[in-house]
């Protein structure tokens, strides 16, 4: 598979010189999307996708190897957890190749206008990977089968048929190389999806406009419960002959019937309609397909067609989508070991894979509130993974794509407005909030942004909408917490994670209160911060749930993800989800010998097969004794050996999590990446530093894991960081200097970083503990 990558890597920059004149306007910087492998991440747990797509693209155009429904007649079908982003890398059939998609999440939707070109007899249905000869889809191999930064190929083995794909922004283009055949079809499926299931899709529509050009739409009720997607989709000759299919059983068909609504008529709608379109390849094996998609409408999608693809030139659009890469791959330029590189490129791919952009070219977007809105002044996101991305993803935003986080925060006070709750998103996308998850975590992506001085928001409405949302009763157990100091398990469930999850959101609040010169308003929200003190068992010393009359939640199992008032974890680790007041915690506990001695026996402890069973989220894949790092609750962990005076045991772990949790090959992540926070943890860490408490505009160090890296900042200057006599072996800083000045607090302030500068660290084989231990030189933590 590497040496089709790299014969890509070398294709495409053939494509650039040839494509020059047309993409003036790119980054000339070295060519790194060659240490870029999509593949990455596609076996069982990481849930990524390996098809073209361009920087936070609203287009997301790749195979889907499967279609697991959602549901098989009577409740969750477990086999759909593996195809949360379609493809899986141990499977042998494409079904076909659809034009949305998510990028590493633990639930799914989308897989929106599936097309597969076929040969011979027609089929409609997809057939099974079992059986793939009764229906359209096609054996392929990974010998046969190229994917890159804005690239994937693969050949169809049982049509001897060779599919390429690009992308821009809002539009997915396929070159399709068929044999010489007569007998030639693309079919377009607008029934298939990723979760899907019977009655999944509301109601769709297709238009055939001319013999060169299809629109439509469809509506579903999935994840997002009304989402739509409009298309418009243009081929580069005409068909000799087209069907429009509904599968349905019609209740009430009006006087249709005067048709052959099946054959070469141009309309139809319904719920389960399939569309195949014939050509003659006999001269002519070639067949390309611009489909452009829109949140507005059909002709939202047709514009959008004609403004990003108005040619038919596939190389130089897939030239443009490598450029695009090399632009935003270059924010940060690292030098090291060739398998370091791939996987840090690769992380930073996956870091600016979402949010997707989510409006037309002029502006236009569908609301949360259904209706179509316009905005000239920022562009509207989508797809915000909260729970996921304010821990890592969003603080890397702050420093790297600092504009596109003032968009992302507009979208995100868009999405207030127009919410009839009149909060912020949780986890929403496609103009829907779907709920997922704990917490209120668009307030700390905000307020992180807010004390990092990016500006380009109505701070006024941001922080109403912050204060809203955290004091919004119905959401859950959000009125229970404020009327008991914490959410009670007979009330709300996974009410200590909840708990201790709201009190580092409402930390954040009162830093933003408090900066505004809001001081009563920061005193409500500083004393709900300490909230997680409220369940804190001395007697076990564990973070547990209550009940409502105050007593602690029976039986108790530190050890189990199940019942115990946690989410995707257990005591062991959440208890540790204390980011705002490590110091506070470690009082709680005793002492800093306490903490450390938790976090040594974390790291080595033996778990059992019962206290991890039944949970999709949490696998031995991704745990290191009992420290869990395929999931996010304990991804701030390693860094809080810092906090208790240990910084060379965070050199340590985070070494061995670098070395064993991510690999430069298909099966390299070891959980769900979960729309780039698994990656925006390996980049952070890479480069030396790690944001504990996004909010305290601290990183928190640990050790570096390459020899150099460059920061290319928005405002045009660079952040250099050097980590002498790196090494396997050389793990240890032995000496950090700032700007030529010694440094011996073991943690970066955000300014330090984007006014520019140099960082070098000195390493060596054995730690020094006398670097960054002393009280004074302690990260920051509520708690004085």
């Amino acid at each position: 598979m590497k040496n089709h990558i790299k014969l890509s890597a070398i294709l495409f920059g053939l494509m650039l010189t040839v494509c020059q004149a047309a993409n003036n306007d790119s980054d000339r910087g070295p060519d790194l999307s060659e240490y870029v492998n999509p593949i990455i991440g596609t076996h069982d747990m990481g849930h990524c996708y390996p098809g073209a797509t361009v920087p936070f693209g609203m287009v997301q155009l790749s195979p889907d190897t499967d279609i697991q429904p959602y549901s098989l007649g009577r409740g969750y079908n477990p086999k759909a957890y593996a195809y949360c982003a379609g493809y899986q890398y141990h499977d042998t059939t494409i079904v076909g190749f659809s034009h949305t998609h998510f990028s590493g999440t633990g639930h799914s939707d989308l897989g929106d206008l599936l097309i597969m070109p076929t040969a011979g007899p027609v089929q409609l249905t997809p057939g099974t990977m079992e059986a793939p000869d009764t229906g359209y889809r096609s054996r392929f191999s990974h010998d046969r089968e190229t994917a890159s930064p804005g690239y994937y190929s693969v050949h169809l083995d049982d049509y001897d048929i060779d599919v390429e794909l690009t992308a821009t922004e809002r539009v997915g283009m396929h070159k399709i190389t068929f044999a010489k055949n007569s007998d030639a079809h693309i079919i377009l499926d607008m029934t298939a999806g990723i979760y899907n299931y019977d009655g999944k899709i509301v109601w769709s529509s297709v238009r055939v406009e001319n013999d060169q050009l299809v629109t439509g739409f469809l509506q579903t009720n999935g994840w997002a419960r009304t989402r739509y997607v409009f298309f418009a989709m243009e081929f580069s000759r005409p068909f000799s002959s087209y069907s429009l299919k509904n599968d349905e059983k019609e209740v009430y068909s009006g006087w249709w019937g005067k048709f052959d609504q099946n054959n070469n008529f141009p309309e139809r709608t319904g719920k389960k309609i399939k569309c195949c379109f014939n050509f003659d390849t006999q001269t002519d094996p070639e067949v390309m397909i611009k489909v452009a998609l829109s949140p507005v409408s059909a002709e939202g999608a047709l514009n959008n067609l004609r403004n990003e693809i108005p040619a038919w030139n596939f190389n130089e659009v897939a030239a443009a989508a490598r450029n695009k890469w090399n632009k935003e791959l270059s924010r940060i330029q690292v030098t090291g070991q060739k398998d370091r590189m791939v996987s840090f490129y690769t992380a930073l791919y996956h870091s600016f894979l979402s949010p997707i952009i989510y409006a037309d070219v002029d502006g236009q977007y569908r609301g949360l509130d259904q209706n179509i809105h316009k905005t000239s002044d920022f562009t509207n996101y989508t797809i915000f993974s909260l729970w996921d991305t304010y821990r890592a993803l969003h603080p890397l935003f702050t420093i790297i794509q600092q504009e596109r986080t003032s968009d992302m925060i507009n979208s995100m006070l868009a999405h207030y407005q127009q919410s009839v709750h009149k909060i912020l998103p949780i986890w929403s996308h496609y103009a829907n909030e779907n709920w997922c998850m704990i917490g209120y975590h668009a307030v700390p992506v905000i307020v992180d942004a807010y004390m990092k001085g990016i500006s380009g928001f109505d701070i006024d409405k941001a922080f109403e909408a912050v204060v809203s949302s955290a004091t919004y009763g119905p959401y859950d157990g959000i009125e229970y917490y404020e009327k008991y100091g914490y959410v009670p398990e007979d009330k709300n469930s996974s009410s200590a994670s909840k708990t201790l999850e709201y009190a580092y959101d409402d930390w954040t609040i009162a830093q933003f209160a408090e900066k505004l010169g809001k001081q009563e308003i920061a005193g409500t929200f500083r004393k709900r911060a300490n909230s997680y003190k409220n369940l804190f068992d001395a007697e076990t010393g564990f973070i547990r749930a209550k009940l409502s009359d105050g007593s602690f939640k029976t039986p108790f199992n530190p050890m189990s993800t199940h019942g115990q008032g946690y989410i995707e974890g257990n005591a062991w680790n959440y208890s540790l989800y204390v980011p705002h007041d490590p110091k506070g915690f470690i009082e709680l506990l005793g002492g800093n010998q306490k903490l450390i001695t938790w976090l040594d026996t974390l790291f080595t402890m033996e778990v059992s097969d019962e206290d991890i069973a039944g949970s999709e989220d949490v696998t031995r894949v991704g745990m290191i004794g009992n420290y869990v790092h395929g999931n996010e609750p304990s991804h701030h962990v390693p860094y809080l050996y810092c906090y208790a005076g240990q910084p060379w045991k965070t050199q340590e772990r985070v070494h061995q999590i670098i070395n064993t949790m991510y690999k430069p090959s298909y099966d390299g992540l070891c959980g769900n990446d979960d729309c780039g926070q698994m990656s925006a943890w390996y980049i952070f860490s890479s480069l030396g530093f790690y944001p504990v408490a996004p909010g305290s505009n601290q990183y928190v160090i640990g050790s570096p894991c390459v020899d150099k890296a460059i920061i290319n900042l928005e405002n045009s200057k660079k952040f250099v960081i050097e980590a002498n006599n790196l090494s396997l072996e050389n793990i240890y800083i032995q000496s950090v200097m700032l700007n030529g000045q010694p440094l011996e607090r073991c943690y970066l302030w955000h300014n330090e970083i984007v006014e520019g500068g140099k960082l070098s660290f000195n390493m060596g084989p054995v730690p020094n503990q006398n670097w960054g231990i002393s009280p004074d030189v302690l990260p920051y933590s509520m708690t004085k």
